[in-house]
């Protein structure tokens, strides 16, 4: 099994945010909830594809294509343990 993935969204950078908006046809922070986590059920495919590719970019392959995403585990994603950090709790 490959390394697991992480998803920290206070890792999130400007150009991820654009990049992810360029593919997906919707911002990142639009599936943020109440609390400032994401709802993986609620998103549709190609945003699940994109946060999978962010992960990966997170995870020490800052080149990963979203072909590589494309074909990306799911179960292979862990996430940042929860810090109360500005960037952690912003609402949409």
């Amino acid at each position: 099994m490959a390394d697991p993935l992480t998803f920290d969204f206070d890792s999130v950078t400007p150009r991820m945010l654009v990049e992810f908006e360029e593919q997906v046809g919707q911002s990142l922070t639009s599936f943020l909830g109440d609390k400032g986590t994401i709802d993986m059920m609620a998103m549709p495919s190609k945003a699940l594809c994109g946060f999978v590719w962010l992960s990966l970019r997170m995870s020490g392959q800052p080149d990963a294509t979203w072909d590589d995403a494309l074909d990306t585990p799911f179960t292979s994603l862990e996430f940042a343990e929860e810090r109360p950090t500005p960037a952690s709790t912003v609402a949409p």
